[in-house]
Formats: structure tokens, C-alpha cells, sequence
């Protein structure tokens, strides 16, 4: 498969309106089936289908003609599947439900412009999947959002640094209660002992003096309040699948991403829902939430909603929170975590509301907890 391999589904109707930009495609360098030359004798569909399997980007067309076209809702199915799926809309039309969520370029009464502001879009999307197949590909199409670039806090020199002055301010912290005689005594001060390798000097407390409080963890709030709060609180994850959580019903395959024990980011689609179950579907007492947020990022989930049901993944659900969420990573706890009135249920559905300051078809979602017990 040589570089560029771009696949380029479309109804037939639309065959001279497409034209243009697949000449525009081409110019880029990119190397565009369109189905205009098929050999003789050879099975139709099978060539389509091997062209799409050896296509690094998949540039669907959605018009009045492809949304009733079975062909290109294959075609596009199949390309959303493999994350190489970039829509373009070149009518003002609703694509089928299963594309709805994703942001295509519009172009609408495109003429061939090459500044375009939507068409800079589509290439930059095209472009980002063919030069790194799998990779992000930008806002437009079903491929990730942009991988967030590391603060200098997140790289293992960061986290050394951190970890060190760490050490030598807790050391510096209990000599100074030492000396003021909130711990041990003139009579009984214990020699300090040294690390090896030049590590900083703690202070061992005699077994009979009053240890200092130990710094305390943040309390979890109040869900409508929204305000950020860390630490671990012991309880169990219900939705970790080694403890038996389950995924039901969503909108979207992406769901199942926010349960997994890796930290990360999901691109899940604006008021998208999921329903959890816990093992083997028994009620559990749930008291707190817990959402990872990555970073600070305009497209990261701002609110979501929390509903209960003690009878079938179906419903009926009565809502028992809403949670809005802080645009920041939590640096005490991977979590930031949220305390919710305790409430029984069998079946819990988190439900997508909105982004922190975007308006489009998706943003990013991150791992989530359900903290509490089972009954």
C-alpha cells in the first residue's frame, strides 16, 4: 500500500460534485480511490471492500443521496470501526444515527476554494491519519482528540524533583516541632539517623511522645457543589470490572474506556449515557463518585447527571446527583471524587451534559468510580 491511501465513499448522484475534491486531495500528494475505475471482470464489491481495507482514511460524503445510501452507511461503518472515519457534509442533512456525534467538515456550496477554512479542517484530518495511521486526526471524524503534551511536573525528572523536596520538607518540618517541643523532649532527644546515600536526615519520635497530627486528606463535597476533593477513601471502586462492575447500555462503545484501571481520556459524544450494573447485578450503597480529569482543556466534561434504578437496566431511574466537574487535574489523588447522599440501586446511568467551554459533537471523558459497597 503505498503512502497516502485514501478511500473516498460517496452516492453515486453526487459523482461530479465530489470531483473537485478529490482533485484537491490529489494535489495534496494523497493517493484517492473513488470507484471510477474498477477492471472488467472484476467482483464490484470485493474491490471495494479491499480498497477500504487497505485505505489509511476513510473520507465519507453525506448528501441528501448518500444518507439513503446502504453503500456508503457500510462503508462508513466500517471506517468508524477502524478509527479512520473523516465525514464531510456537502448538504445540510442529518447523517444516520450511528454518525450523528462525530464533526464533519461542511461544505456546503464549496466551489474549489483552497483557503476554505472547513476544507484546512478535512486536510489537516486526512493528513493526521495517513502520515500516522491510528493516531489523532483532530476534531473532525471519529479518530482520538490531540494527546496532550506533558507539563514538566508529569516527566520522571519532574516527579524525582518533586519526591526529593518532599522528603527534605518533611524532615525540615519535624525538627522544627522538635525544637519548639510540640514533639520529644530536652531529655529524651534521639539522635537522627542518615540514609544511605546521603539521603535526608528524619528524625525518629520516642515511641512515647505525641506523634504530630498527620496532615489530613481532603474531604469529598457535595455533588452539586462541584468543588474538587482528593485522596482515597477505601471504599471499593463498583465499577472496576475485577470487582464485578459491568457495562450495559451506552451510546457508544467509548464507554467501556472509563472503567478501565489505565488513566486516560475518552472521546465520548455530547449527551451520550451509559447504564452500570455491579456483581452479578445485585444493589449495592453507593455515597460518592469519583472522575479523573487529565488536564485543563476546553473540550473536557463539565457536567454530568447520576441516576439510580432498582429494577432493570431500562429503568425507570430516578436522578440522585448532578456533578460539575473542576477543569483541572487533581495533583493529591487520581480522582477527583464527589460525595453524593447514600442510595441503593442495581442499575446506575451517568449521563453526559456538557463540556467546559465547547459546543461540539464530543469531548473528553475520563475514568470514573462508583464508591460504596455491595448489599
Amino acid at each position: 500500500m503505498s503512502d497516502g491511501k485514501v478511500f473516498l465513499s460517496y452516492a453515486s448522484a453526487d459523482r461530479s460534485r465530489v470531483e473537485a475534491l478529490v482533485r484537491t486531495l490529489e494535489g495534496q500528494g494523497l493517493d484517492v480511490w473513488w470507484d471510477r475505475d474498477i477492471p472488467r471482470g472484476k467482483n464490484f464489491s470485493r474491490v471495494i471492500e479491499e480498497a477500504l481495507q487497505q485505505a489509511q482514511c476513510a473520507v465519507v460524503i453525506w448528501s441528501h443521496a448518500s444518507i439513503a445510501s446502504e453503500w456508503v452507511f457500510n462503508e462508513a461503518s466500517d471506517a468508524r470501526k477502524r478509527g479512520i472515519l473523516v465525514p464531510v457534509l456537502i448538504d445540510n442533512v442529518e447523517p444516520p444515527l450511528e454518525f450523528r456525534h462525530l464533526q464533519a467538515a461542511k461544505l456546503f456550496g464549496w466551489k474549489g476554494d483552497p483557503a476554505d477554512e472547513e476544507l484546512a479542517g478535512l486536510l489537516d484530518a486526512v493528513r493526521g491519519l495517513v502520515q500516522q495511521p491510528g493516531t489523532s486526526a483532530g476534531r473532525i471524524g471519529s479518530a482520538p482528540l490531540p494527546v496532550r503534551a506533558k507539563h514538566w511536573w508529569q516527566t520522571p525528572a519532574g516527579m524525582a524533583l518533586g519526591g526529593g523536596a518532599l522528603l527534605v520538607g518533611v524532615s525540615v518540618f519535624l525538627i522544627a516541632l522538635k525544637q519548639i517541643g510540640l514533639i520529644g523532649g530536652a531529655a529524651d532527644t534521639p539522635a537522627a539517623t542518615v540514609s544511605p546515600a546521603g539521603a535526608p536526615a528524619v528524625v525518629q519520635a520516642p515511641a512515647a511522645a505525641q506523634a504530630p497530627p498527620a496532615m489530613p486528606t481532603a474531604t469529598a463535597v457535595q455533588a452539586k457543589g462541584g468543588v474538587e476533593a482528593g485522596g482515597s477513601t477505601g471504599r471499593t471502586n463498583l465499577l472496576d470490572p475485577e470487582e464485578g462492575g459491568k457495562l450495559v447500555l451506552a451510546s457508544e462503545e467509548s464507554w467501556k474506556h472509563v472503567m478501565e484501571r489505565k488513566l486516560g481520556s475518552n472521546v465520548i459524544g455530547t449527551h451520550g449515557f451509559a447504564v452500570f450494573a455491579f456483581r452479578d447485578e445485585k444493589p449495592a450503597m453507593i455515597d460518592g463518585v469519583g472522575v479523573f480529569v487529565e488536564g485543563t482543556d476546553r473540550s473536557n466534561l463539565k457536567e454530568l447527571t447520576v441516576y439510580a434504578s432498582d429494577q432493570s437496566e431500562t429503568g425507570p431511574f430516578r436522578k440522585v446527583a448532578s456533578l460539575t466537574l473542576p477543569n483541572y487535574r487533581n495533583m493529591r489523588a487520581p480522582f477527583h471524587e464527589f460525595k453524593v447522599d447514600p442510595f441503593t440501586a442495581r442499575y446506575v446511568k451517568i449521563e453526559l451534559v456538557s463540556w467546559q467551554s465547547s459546543d461540539g459533537p464530543n469531548g473528553y471523558v475520563g475514568n470514573m468510580q462508583l464508591l460504596g459497597a455491595l448489599q
